[in-house]
């Protein structure tokens, strides 16, 4: 039987012989398939020699298991399940999210996907806008202040905002209901992104006239080089 001071999935994982097989894959949509990423053998004769233990393939497999790690029976059963996982789908823009963007009248371009929360997620300069987890109609406001001092202050304008977590400098807010354009206003400059200027149709037309007069003079010059 093996011995339970030696954490061989541990000692597997940061040998990177054990990981998720697919990052946006699951059995049960809500926990990850972990497995080896090397043949049994290579993996049972690394522990081996790590504890100085005498392992059996028996014992071995059945450790794993137990630790839920997927075992395949062969390195092609192992390559099957590797390929079916196929390209890392991208997650879309929630409607919700949009909402926010709209209501912090902001530019669609602060919409970014993040590979590490992988979700799409309003980024400023001082922190970021994204969606609860759980609730998609939670939205959650993570801020960093240059100092406690200014956390404080920080802490103080939000304070239309649930408080989550308190990390000193910085930290995590959360919220229901859309903002007011009030409300609007103070998280988008905290967090620090830009107000959207809307065109009226005045200036979007006096623009167009403006753009138009040059391409005349760029013509007329060009003729006259001819």
């Amino acid at each position: 039987m093996l011995d339970n001071i030696f954490r061989y999935v541990r000692y597997l994982e940061r040998r990177k012989m054990i990981g998720q097989l697919h990052s946006w894959n699951s059995f049960d949509q809500t926990t990850p398939i972990i497995g080896l990423l090397v043949p049994l053998e290579v993996a049972m004769n690394e522990c081996a020699q790590w504890s100085g233990q005498e392992i059996t393939r028996f014992e071995f497999i059945k450790y794993l298991r137990d630790q839920g790690v997927h075992v395949f029976n062969t390195l092609d059963e192992f390559m099957q399940e590797k390929a079916r996982g196929g390209s890392r789908p991208t997650p879309r823009k929630s409607k919700r999210l949009m909402q926010i963007v709209d209501q912090l009248n902001v530019s669609k371009e602060r919409v970014q996907y993040s590979t590490v929360q992988d979700r799409f997620v309003l980024v400023g300069k001082n922190g970021r806008v994204h969606e609860d987890d759980a609730n998609l109609s939670t939205m959650h406001v993570y801020v960093s202040g240059r100092s406690k001092r200014h956390w404080s202050s920080i802490k103080r304008k939000l304070s239309f905002l649930k408080l989550l977590k308190d990390e000193g400098k910085g930290g995590h807010f959360s919220f229901d209901a859309l903002p007011s354009v009030e409300q609007a206003a103070t998280i988008r400059n905290i967090v620090g992104m830009s107000k959207c200027h809307t065109i009226t149709e005045t200036q979007k037309n006096a623009l167009q006239t403006h753009a138009s007069a040059i391409r005349e003079r760029r013509r007329a010059t060009s003729l006259q080089l001819a």
